[in-house]
């Protein structure tokens, strides 16, 4: 796959060396959990195989796995566990096709089930994985989501009410403006019929 900025702008005039141990510092410092896969392919020709190259300290607190456990070998044992639809095919169809996929996954982290949300996409020849805990994100979610429909439910049934009831009601804007009045009030009012509230 070509790579995108040199595409865009040409190959760049300078060649850097790469530091390993930097960029592993950079890694193990990153907010989520960062891994690498390379393509391990069939006689076909098609992908048979992922082989983790990278896991930074972050996908190792995720995975519940040491590094060491994870560097040079199949991506099958551990992904194979997740309880995501066809988890093996999603990570092969990525690193095939070259289209991203993303999905959830929920683990056991430190005796809580925990979210974490699992982006796939392709670099240079390989899939690149990152995964972050987005549980606390998903809860505040849920939590605004039931908020919003306990409002409007609130809402609904103090319309309910006022509409049903003999008194008059209005609400007037910082103008001193109609803003909103039920049927009572605008036959009192001489408004005539008014839409319900």
């Amino acid at each position: 796959m070509a790579d995108p900025i040199s595409a865009q702008f040409g190959p760049s005039p300078v060649s850097v060396p790469v530091d390993h141990e930097m960029l592993q510092a950079l890694l193990d410092n990153a907010f989520q959990g960062v891994m690498a896969l390379r393509p391990v392919f069939g006689a076909q020709g098609s992908v048979v195989d992922l082989v983790w190259t990278v896991v930074n300290t972050g996908a190792e607190r995720l995975l519940s796995r040491r590094r060491g456990t994870l560097i040079g070998g199949s991506f099958m044992p551990t992904v194979a566990s997740w309880p995501v639809e066809d988890a093996i095919g999603r990570f092969l169809r990525v690193a095939e096709t070259g289209d991203p996929d993303s999905f959830d996954l929920v683990v056991r982290l430190d005796g809580r089930p925990r979210v974490l949300a699992i982006r796939l996409s392709t670099f240079d020849d390989g899939v690149a994985v990152f995964a972050q805990d987005v549980t606390d994100r998903r809860a505040d979610e849920l939590r605004m989501r039931e908020l919003e429909q306990r409002a409007r439910r609130a809402e609904q049934r103090l319309i309910e009410a006022l509409n049903a009831s003999p008194d008059p009601f209005a609400v007037f804007d910082a103008d001193d403006r109609l803003a909103v009045c039920n049927q009572t009030w605008a036959d009192m009012s001489g408004l005539g019929e008014v839409p319900p509230l």
